[in-house]
């Protein structure tokens, strides 16, 4: 087919496919919005085609506004304490590095004589245990408890010889190092009734670091006990 030229339309005719040389054609020779998805083959535009500010790494990702940025992720660290319940011991759990939530479970509990199940937190000034905790509880009865010297939500119930229960207790940091809550659920395994609170702690401005689980009596008769916390990094 012949190739036909229309000065007045500035229009070509009959140029076969690749019938141009290859460089004759150079972006300001293609209109605006010429080239369209289809026209573009599978895999043919890479990381070093975008025009993102940042740097395309194993580690980041390309965000919404074309940015390439570090991926934030979660790691948990698991029952870093973790056993039996025995005697008149104090069972310390550390917290990692910013950690931002502390699960303890706690399983077939028993205390002697008129203990009880208890917590405390510490800080760098040491293990709290001077009118630093406030909670609301709801048992067979509800309370609030206000400037007691440790977490002993549980003593209404499991607070006797004999009695053997199981609790599940979470703190959880609310909006700085040293602002946190603290929520329960127990149950005393003769009872029908199960136990709940939640409160807050006054760490007098300094960051937690580590939770105290105790009897707040004579000791551990029976029960085993788990803790895991959860950071960011």
């Amino acid at each position: 087919m012949a190739i036909t030229i229309n000065g007045t339309a500035n229009t070509v005719a009959g140029l076969a496919v690749g019938g141009l040389p290859d460089g004759s054609t150079d972006a300001d020779a293609l209109a605006s919005n010429a080239v369209t998805n289809v026209k573009v083959a599978d895999d043919a535009i890479g990381v070093a085609e975008l025009s993102a500010t940042g740097t395309a790494s194993s580690t980041t990702f390309l965000r919404g506004d074309n940015a390439w940025a570090a991926a934030g992720n979660v790691k948990a660290t698991i029952a870093t304490e973790a056993g039996a319940l025995s005697g008149a011991t104090n069972y310390d759990f550390t917290l990692p590095a910013n950690c931002f939530r502390v699960d303890f479970v706690g399983q077939e509990i028993s205390t002697s004589g008129s203990g009880s199940p208890a917590f405390r937190l510490g800080t760098s000034a040491g293990i709290l245990s001077s009118s630093n905790y406030d909670w609301t509880q709801d048992f067979a009865s509800h309370e609030y408890e206000s400037d007691e010297n440790e977490i002993h939500a549980f003593d209404p119930n499991l607070n006797a010889s004999g009695d053997t229960g199981d609790l599940y207790v979470t703190f959880l940091q609310a909006s700085a190092a040293d602002k946190w809550v603290y929520r329960g659920v127990g149950n005393r395994r003769t009872q029908t009734e199960n136990m709940y609170f939640i409160g807050f702690p006054d760490l007098g401005g300094n960051a937690l670091t580590t939770i105290r689980f105790y009897p707040n009596g004579t000791g551990f008769d029976t029960g085993r006990f788990s803790w895991t916390a959860y950071s960011t990094v």
